[in-house]
């Protein structure tokens, strides 16, 4: 008989307890040539054995027959069945001894099973690529906790160890000093008591071991720069007040004399003021430093070499979280959570100032004083709950923030209640070179950004979410030629999603007081209706064509606001000056001491500018404040 299928194996069949039965789909030619694997819901494979655990029948036949199993496979677990003969040629043919084809023939089907059966095989096993040149590939010698892989020259396997205990254990036995350190990012491996000692690395196996008594005195026999608050008597538990041994830890490392690690996952209590000095380098990821109950006002991070307040330099904190406790303190309290004053070159990262009672990060300065802060990151910092600003900024000459979240900034009466306030209080305390780019500023009572005051100068807003936001979702209070903001994201703030004066061209009057009047500009004249006729101008804006367009598109859209001493109709509309003739009104129904609109406009240009006057007329004689003008437009070649 011929072996007509080239099928090896049957399955896998799942098993679902009741099923004994299981077909095979090609010919043997004895029941010993089955091999029938149990393979358990684990992957554990187990093989079984003839008249033990299964019976066959269908020996001999073309199609194949059926396996009998004495158990029913479980739900979970598959059976595969396979041919197996042996590798043996057991017939023997005699010289002049009599010929039978039948015999000829199921020693050749044998062979061509046997071949079948390596096929099945090698269907399984892993080859290379056709068009590959490596032979005598080969494993290398089984090695604990290793990886196979492909070695430099891409020609052969060779193991790789991973950062295991083990492994990170035999490196840091080769290095003493500072090199150690350069493993800080292993994270949560878990290695041995002494390495984490060594290191200070970030992860709850580190903190346990830097706990301990005899880390300090490991990692100052190998010359470890690397110091804890434990090491200085601080407990670290939630509720012990340890302000006594952070201060301590806080003068140790100073100058650069040691880093600051932090142990992840505990908890420092504190209630007075924590002074950071010159030279101070900390990473506490994982970390909180909390308020006590009832704490002092001035609870919190300062960056000083002095208890009055004398700046610092080259202060670098990371992972850090300072919690306020303000639901169990008096309000308001006085500084903020992180306190920068007249320092710089100072980064915050990925740090989080939460339930602040007053800001949740202050940068300041003055110019009168030591001199304004400079060269301050806040990379990826986070605020939540503060009292008055999630960020202040008063006094600063280069700041960037970029990467952040500020949130749910409430509860000053008489405060900004921003997620991020730029607010020089005069001219001794300005700031220059702002940058606040691709953070989010979500449910914060005021403003999510707010911009203000004329000591403000080079401030950049860019890439901004806001939501939700009590005030404007961003709103600039000082010229264009002083902050610029692009690229606004969000929704559902109360005013609206940008606000200010931001974008006004500098001849306009915006937020100057004028009295109403008539064409001769008369004032106290009662206007009814007078819309075509006593309009005032509230600002202009000139829009440039660049010189290469033959014409141009010019759309975009005006929002301005007047606020008047009586009830009025306000009507608005915008003047082409170029061509004179209006380009869009409105005629709000609405009399109310506050209006605001926002008009969009379209038109084409032949010319290289183009002005357009921004106009507002009341129903009744009053005495008009403008509160804000700000406009955006895009030119494009028609």
């Amino acid at each position: 008989m011929t072996v007509a299928s080239a099928t090896a194996r049957s399955g896998p069949y799942a098993g679902n307890g009741s099923t004994t039965v299981f077909a095979y789909t090609f010919r043997v030619l004895d029941e010993a040539h089955l091999r029938v694997v149990l393979t358990d819901s684990a992957g554990n494979e187990t093989v079984q054995t003839l008249a033990t655990h299964y019976g066959v029948s269908g020996v001999g036949d073309s199609g194949g027959g059926s396996v009998t199993m004495v158990t029913a496979p479980a739900t979970g677990e598959t059976l595969t069945v396979l041919r197996d003969v042996p590798f043996t040629q057991e017939t023997d043919y005699q010289n002049q001894g009599a010929y039978y084809a039948e015999t000829v023939e199921d020693a050749l089907d044998l062979l061509t099973m046997a071949d079948q059966q390596l096929e099945e095989r090698i269907d399984r096993s892993v080859t290379l690529p056709v068009a590959s040149t490596i032979t005598d590939l080969a494993f290398p010698t089984p090695t604990a906790d290793a990886l196979i892989g492909w070695n430099a020259d891409a020609n052969a396997l060779a193991n790789f160890l991973p950062n295991t205990s083990a492994y990170v254990a035999a490196e840091l036995a080769a290095l003493t000093g500072p090199e150690a350190l350069q493993l800080q990012s292993i994270g949560d491996t878990t290695i041995s008591a002494a390495q984490w000692g060594y290191l200070g690395g970030a992860g709850a196996a580190g903190g346990a071991v830097m706990a301990a008594a005899t880390a300090l005195a490991g990692r100052t026999a190998l010359g470890m720069p690397v110091r804890t608050p434990e090491d200085y008597g601080a407990i670290g538990d939630g509720s012990t007040n340890d302000t006594t041994a952070l201060q301590a830890w806080l003068d140790g490392i100073q100058g650069h004399a040691a880093i600051g690690w932090v142990p992840p996952g505990k908890t420092y209590r504190f209630n007075a003021r924590l002074y950071v000095r010159t030279g101070t380098t900390i990473r506490a990821y994982g970390a909180v430093f909390k308020a006590v109950d009832s704490a002092n006002i001035a609870t919190g991070l300062y960056l000083s070499d002095s208890t009055i307040l004398i700046g610092v330099t080259r202060v670098t904190i990371e992972g850090l979280t300072i919690d306020g406790n303000r639901t169990s303190r008096t309000l308001p309290g006085e500084g903020a959570n992180f306190y920068v004053f007249s320092s710089e070159d100072v980064v915050f990262k990925d740090c989080r100032a939460i339930n602040a009672a007053q800001d949740g990060f202050y940068v300041g300065g003055s110019i009168s004083g030591d001199g304004l802060s400079r060269r301050v990151v806040l990379d990826a910092c986070f605020t939540d709950a503060a009292y008055r600003n999630g960020v202040s900024v008063v006094g600063v000459a280069g700041l960037q923030i970029r990467a952040g979240a500020f949130i749910n900034t409430a509860g000053a009466v008489a405060g900004p209640e921003a997620g991020i306030d730029v607010e020089p209080i005069n001219a001794d305390s300005q700031n220059a070179g702002v940058g606040i780019y691709d953070v989010v500023v979500t449910s914060n009572d005021g403003d999510g950004i707010l911009v203000q005051v004329a000591e403000s100068t080079g401030v950049v807003v860019q890439n901004i979410r806001a939501d939700s936001n009590g005030g404007y979702g961003v709103r600039i209070d000082i010229p264009r030629t002083r902050a610029r903001a692009r690229d606004i994201f969000g929704s559902g703030n109360t005013s609206g999603l940008v606000g200010g004066i931001y974008g006004v061209d500098e001849s306009g009057p915006a937020g100057l007081r004028k009295d109403l009047g008539n064409d001769s500009g008369n004032p106290g004249v009662n206007w009814v209706n007078s819309i075509q006729s006593s309009w005032l101008t509230v600002a202009n804006a000139t829009f440039v064509v660049p010189a290469h367009y033959a014409s141009a598109i010019i759309d975009g859209q005006i929002e301005f606001s007047v606020e008047h001493s009586t009830n009025a109709r306000t009507d608005f509309r915008l003047w082409d000056v170029t061509n004179g003739a209006v380009i869009s009104d409105v005629k709000p129904t609405v009399h109310a001491s506050f209006a605001s609109v926002t008009l969009p406009f379209r038109f084409s240009s032949d010319g290289t500018t183009r002005t357009v006057r921004m106009e507002a007329n009341l129903s009744t004689a009053a005495t008009v404040t403008v509160r804000y003008v700000y406009y955006r437009y895009r030119v494009t070649e028609a």
